[in-house]
């Protein structure tokens, strides 16, 4: 078995592009069995699980998808490359065992509406190879169903897919759902959809937004407390940054509108509420006058 802890991004960028035509040539082909010698032959290269779901897989799909845009693939000739693609991870779930147990629980799917799974897929994928217990329910989920489906099971974490800008609709219902119905379950966010319209995105009240799968299980890994242990400072600066974004939506902000009120650069503001900026107490000293709330709010977590 192999460990999925490999280090990622150590291959050379010619072995992981070089794995990446060839297995973008048997998608093209609709050759499974061509497919399977590609990734067989990029496991014996000792290239990592997360560089094949990111850069293998991921490639080759992007590349599937624009050439399906472009009217140069039919949709049988996607979806066959799609199913290769799903049947290729499961067969590494045969060959990499993910990481020591975290002991928390993720549910990933798409919201109603969104029938484009794949991306939701890979995502679910990481939460396992991560050490998640992770359910993935796929394409168009349904807001009651979902909320439903959920109540009896204590998930820490649920990630919702909108590939487009009109899901974000559809994304807000469930988040309101979650606060009311799910109030320890932390909603994570991402998509194409929220590149689409960055501050739809912010409105629809999500714990966080990931910019990618990468930053998605960053996300989700740090703000859940694996084992109860003190807080690193790492873990404490998570927690600062996601009460500032919790008590600026809450006052219906942008990060662009809560910048100006705090004489904050936005991009100072952003790597604060992400957990990335070792904020002064100036600084949570302005943010908290611009949110009109008293730095404790910020501080400490309330009861």
């Amino acid at each position: 078995m192999k460990e999925s802890s490999q280090v990622r991004g150590d291959e050379e960028p010619s072995v992981l592009g070089q794995a990446c035509s060839r297995y973008l040539d048997a998608l093209l082909s609709g050759d499974g069995e061509f497919a399977s010698a590609v990734v067989d032959s990029a496991v014996r290269s000792k290239i990592s699980i997360w560089d094949l779901y990111l850069h293998v897989f991921g490639g080759a799909l992007t590349e599937i998808g624009l050439l399906w845009k472009n009217g140069k693939l039919n949709i049988a000739q996607e979806h066959l490359a799609t199913q290769i693609t799903l049947q290729q991870m499961e067969r590494l779930k045969l060959l990499f065992k993910p990481k020591e147990s975290i002991n928390a629980r993720a549910l990933i799917t798409c919201v109603a509406g969104n029938p484009h799974f794949v991306g939701a897929r890979l995502v679910a994928d990481f939460f396992y190879y991560d050490g998640w217990e992770v359910d993935f329910l796929g394409a168009d989920m349904p807001c009651d169903d979902l909320i439903r489906f959920m109540e009896p099971r204590n998930y820490d974490v649920l990630g919702l897919s909108c590939s487009f800008k009109s899901h974000l609709i559809e994304a807000t219902k469930v988040v309101t759902q979650v606060r009311e119905r799910l109030p320890n379950t932390r909603v994570l966010l991402g998509g194409r959809g929220t590149k689409e319209d960055p501050e739809g995105a912010e409105l629809v009240g999500a714990d966080w937004i990931a910019d990618d799968i990468l930053d998605a299980i960053r996300k989700a890994r740090e703000s859940v407390d694996m084992h109860g242990a003190v807080p690193s400072l790492d873990k404490y600066l998570v927690d600062v940054g996601i009460r500032v974004q919790q008590l600026r939506k809450s006052r219906e902000m942008s990060q662009h509108d809560l910048a100006q009120a705090a004489d904050l650069d936005r991009a100072y503001l952003s790597a604060v509420e992400n957990g990335k900026q070792n904020v002064s107490l100036s600084a949570l000293h302005k943010i908290a006058k611009g949110l009109g709330v008293s730095i404790d709010r910020i501080l400490i977590a309330q009861q």
